[in-house]
Order: structure tokens, then sequence, then C-alpha cells
């Protein structure tokens, strides 16, 4: 019967022989990059972050605590860190549509910088648009209309009165009209005194009475013609002085953004408003400093501001954002409200970004089990990278309830990439009911690693 070999304890390890290195100590190495033992993942890594379709997303699959999160960080960044920096966003006062805020997409850096110049603009012309009224010539031409509108007014009442004393009448020109009061022998004819009349003296007073008033209502008319007349010519007036302060100071902006055309058409509709409501510009030195400082948030100049959406100015590259708690508002985005005398109120600079438009143009990470234990998340999710848009929405209206009145800003295109980390049964159900999404997960070299 054979025997069993003897295993001896010196054979239970195995022992390594420092002599086959080529280095003395381990500072010598070049630190390992990558992971180990996962050449299809990094392979299939690689060409998902090569691959530029909004409709082509990552799913990186695997047990927990195997170094999936810190190695997909590792990887995104440096891809991202080769990349363009994507442009600023920015909201501006929409002057057609003031519930329909307007989204400008401009190079990066430039968003604070369209935000200083249009805060400059308002305090020139805080300072320049009240000089020019206040100045010689506006004051001439005003008084010359106002003159010409008084002497044709009177001309007309001159008229009115006239006929008024033919038809033995005398009018009074009251706060509501004219009022017209009989005459017999150059003396005025009371109430008492007109029953006392003949019938046939009534009829004719009465007869003249009518002649009276057609011809009053007939001056009236004119003289509201008159009024209006000259109403116009001030505001002509006003608008050319106004033109005549604002060009120079828009020129400049003008040209600065001339090759952005959607940045230009806003700064001529800011143009047209300004000049629309010059007289909100004429304001004392107390009045000005008090629409600039503490309580310019409910001031008119308030619609000229810019909410800079999205930031990239300070951005090496593309963006990378892990987003960990991404419930509707923090993925989306979210209109603020503040309470005015008991009433919610919101405009277009209380609109915020959300992970989505922060991730714009670069790389999103989400873990998949927090996204899908939120549905509003999921399918706005779903939704942005199918329509390859986003808008920032109150989840109320998501929900179907009828919401007060809020914004609707326009929506901003995305060029986004999604990496989702996950265990392998999400896996296969989002490789099962959401094949649009993450797309081609059989076909290698296209297939998402597992860790």
């Amino acid at each position: 019967m054979a025997k069993y070999r003897e295993l001896p304890y010196t054979k239970l390890k195995k022992v390594c022989n420092p002599k086959q290195f080529s280095f003395k100590t381990t500072e010598e190495l070049i630190p390992l990059e990558g992971i180990i033992g996962q050449n299809r993942a990094v392979q299939a890594m690689a060409f998902g972050l090569q691959v530029k379709n909004l409709r082509y997303n990552i799913f990186v699959v695997g047990i927990k605590g195997t170094g999936k999160k810190s190695y997909v960080q590792k990887v995104v960044e440096q891809k991202a860190h080769q990349e363009n920096t994507p442009d600023d966003w920015c909201y501006v006062y929409n002057f057609q549509e003031p519930s329909h805020p307007i989204a400008l997409s401009m190079p990066s850096g430039m968003g604070k910088i369209l935000c200083e110049d249009m805060n400059l603009l308002v305090q020139d012309l805080l300072t320049e648009i009240p000089k020019a009224f206040s100045g010689d010539d506006y004051e001439r031409q005003k008084t010359e209309i106002v003159k010409k509108y008084q002497e044709e007014r009177n001309q007309l009442l001159e008229q009115l009165t006239e006929y008024s004393r033919e038809n033995d009448f005398m009018i009074k020109n009251t706060s509501t009209g004219f009022m017209l009061a009989p005459m017999l022998d150059g003396e005025v004819v009371g109430d008492k005194e007109f029953e006392d009349l003949a019938e046939e003296q009534k009829e004719m007073i009465e007869k003249k009475a009518e002649y009276v008033q057609l011809k009053a209502v007939e001056i009236l008319r004119k003289m509201k013609a008159l009024e209006r007349d000259a109403k116009r010519q001030i505001r002509e007036l006003e608008s050319r002085i106004g033109l005549f302060v604002v060009e120079p100071l828009l020129d400049e902006l003008y040209d600065k953004y001339k090759a952005h055309s959607r940045i230009l058409e806003y700064l001529k509709n800011v143009q047209n408003d300004v000049i629309e409501n010059i007289d909100d510009f004429d304001l004392s030195e107390d009045e000005q400093t008090e629409v600039l400082t503490r309580k310019s948030e409910n001031s008119f100049v308030k619609k000229y501001k810019v909410n800079i959406f999205v930031d990239n100015s300070n951005a090496e590259g593309a963006p990378v954002i892990i987003e960990s708690n991404p419930n509707y508002n923090n993925l989306v985005g979210r209109i603020e409200y503040e309470n005015e005398q008991g009433t919610l109120k919101t405009d277009f600079l209380m609109v915020k970004p959300g992970a989505i438009h922060r991730a714009n143009g670069g790389y999103l990470i989400l873990q998949a089990n927090q996204i899908l234990s939120n549905f509003q998340s999921w399918d706005t999710l779903k939704r942005t990278l199918e329509t390859g848009e986003i808008s920032v929405e109150s989840i109320r209206s998501q929900l179907g309830i009828v919401d007060i009145a809020s914004l609707k800003p326009e929506p901003i295109p995305v060029n986004i990439k999604v990496i989702m980390i996950g265990n392998p049964y999400l896996y296969r159900l989002l490789h099962s009911v959401y094949r649009s999404i993450f797309i081609n997960v059989k076909k290698p070299p296209t297939q998402y690693g597992r860790f």
C-alpha cells in the first residue's frame, strides 16, 4: 500500500528571492498605473471615453470594494484634462416674454466679463441720462413743445367761447369737460329762472344748447388730439436724447461681442428697452444710489443683470462632476423663490444649475443605485440623453401638479457622457430595459469591464 508523501512545513509558503530584482529599494520603482488584471475593462473604458456620442455611455460593473469609483475618477479626469474647456452659459432677461429667460452660450470666462459689462452699463446710464435731461438743449426743446400745445389749446378754447357767446351760452372748463350755462341779456340764467321762462324760450335755449354741445365735443376731441401729439413729441424728444446717450455706451459692447450674434441681439433688446423706458433712468443722485445699492434687487435695473449660470472661467479641460446625491434638484437644477409681502416671486436671476449643467461638455459620474432609486432624476436623465437638451423645471410641474407662477427657462443643449457605477444586477437591468442609452454592451470591445 502506497504511503502519502510527507509535506514539510517549509513547503507551505512561497519564498521570494530578493536577488532576482534589479533594484535595491522600492523607491526606485515607478508606481503602477491602472488596475491589475483588468485589461479588458481598461480597454473598454478607453474605447467608451473616445466615442463622442450622447447616446453612448458607460456602465462600470463589479462588486463593492474593488476600487471601481477611484479608478473611474482617475481615468476620466486624465482624459478630461486633455480636452477643451466648454463654454460658459448665462441666462438673461427676455424682453418679449419675461417668463422665458434666454440662455446665452459664450467662450469660457466671457460670462463674468459680460456680467461686469452690464453692471457698468447700468451705472453709466444712471449717471449720463439724468445729465442729458437736465441740459439746456432738452429743456428748450421741451418748452417749445409745451408752449405750442398751450397756444393751440387756448385758440380752441377761444373758438368755443366765441361760438357759445354767439348762441347765448357761457362755457366753463372743468376737470371732467365743459359745463354750459344759458344767458339772457348778458346774465346767466339759473335753474329757477329757467323754469319761469316761456315754453318757446325754453325750446330755443335747448336747441341752441345742442349746437353748443356738439361744438364742445368737437373742440374737446381736438384738444385731446393736441395733447396726444404733444406727449408723442416729448416722447420722441426723450427717445432722441436717450439714443444720443445710450448708443455710444453700447457701441463699445457691440464691437466687443460682434462675433456672438445672440449676445448682439440681446444688447439690441437692452438698448430698445432703455429708450422705451427712458423716464426710469431720470433720477436724482439719492435715487441713483438707492437703485445701485441695497434696493437694487427690487429695482427696474434688475432686468439688465446677467445670471452666470455655468461658469467655466477657472476650469482646465472638460469638467468631471461626481454627484453623490442625485436627487431631482441636484441633478437638473432649480428655480428659487423669495417671499415678498406674503407672495412668492422669482425671476431669471434665481435659476440655478444642476449636476448635468455643470458637467455639460464633460463627464458625469453617478452611482447606479442612487440614481435609479430616484424616479424623477432617472426619468429626466434618460430624457436628456435622448433629446440632447436639459430644461430647468419645477418638480411640481414634472408631477403634473398645478404650480405657482414660475419661469420656463430656455433649454440648453447637452454634450455629456454619463459613467454609472453599479453591481451586476443593476447592469443586467439597464442592459435589458434601457439598451437605447447603454448600447452595444455585448459586443467587444465595447463591452464595459467588470471589476
